[in-house]
């Protein structure tokens, strides 16, 4: 009796397990097919641009990642080179996906962001004992304007972004130092901020569809930097 009892649980889970899988898979179809017909509706428009080609997939990507990561501070150089490097045949198996509103790449592209983000959440409490400590009197060399190529890399990166944000806060308020308790009340600030910008991206795949319309809008622009 208790092993079928047991059973008939197990069963209930999947069961439960396998609709709600369906249920995801529909719902991501949905939104999919609707960012679909949005950007044939904005090629429609467009007056040089009729349909989604490799290189508008490419700028798209690229788009995407600085949209989210301008200032280079969360993602590895080897997490974007898939996207920013992808081969021709690849990115026009891309454009070929579209037009059955299958935008598996940048689905997956979104979730290497949300990891990011958990990524530079613990890196940024790790360097938190070192801001502490820092003497803000020294010179400290700004990030480089590439992305990083190792973790270690990422986490000095993020340091002296943090370490910058105190200094500037220093001259502001025209003082040569701050006590433990106002660095930790202004990191505490910047902490705050930092994680109501990253909230966008870890919302539901509605929240995606935005970024990667906005990403496509100005990959149609031909005078883009990229």
């Amino acid at each position: 009796m208790v092993c079928r009892r047991i059973f008939y649980s197990f069963v209930l889970i999947l069961l439960c397990s396998s609709f709600l899988f369906k249920e995801r898979s529909e719902h991501r179809q949905f939104i999919s097919e609707s960012l679909s017909k949005s950007i044939e509706k904005m090629l429609d428009y467009h007056v040089e641009y009729k349909k989604f080609t490799p290189e508008i997939a490419l700028r798209s990507f690229k788009v995407f990642i600085d949209q989210f990561d301008s200032l280079k501070i969360y993602l590895l150089r080897s997490e974007i080179d898939q996207y920013v490097s992808m081969p021709y045949g690849d990115l026009k198996k891309v454009a070929k996906l579209h037009k059955s509103g299958n935008y598996q790449s940048f689905y997956e592209l979104n979730e290497c962001i949300r990891l990011s983000i958990y990524r530079a959440r613990e890196i940024r409490r790790c360097v938190r004992q070192r801001l502490l400590e820092s003497d803000l009197s020294l010179e400290c060399a700004e990030p480089k304007e590439v992305f990083a190529a190792s973790s270690d890399e990422l986490a000095e990166r993020n340091y002296r972004k943090l370490r910058s944000f105190l200094i500037a806060e220093m001259k502001i308020e025209g003082v040569s130092d701050f006590s433990k308790d106002q660095r930790i009340c202004l990191l505490d600030l910047c902490e705050n901020r930092f994680q109501k910008q990253e909230q966008k991206y870890l919302e539901g795949e509605e929240a995606l569809v935005m970024r990667v319309l906005k990403a496509f809008a100005k990959s149609l622009d031909a005078h883009s930097s990229f």
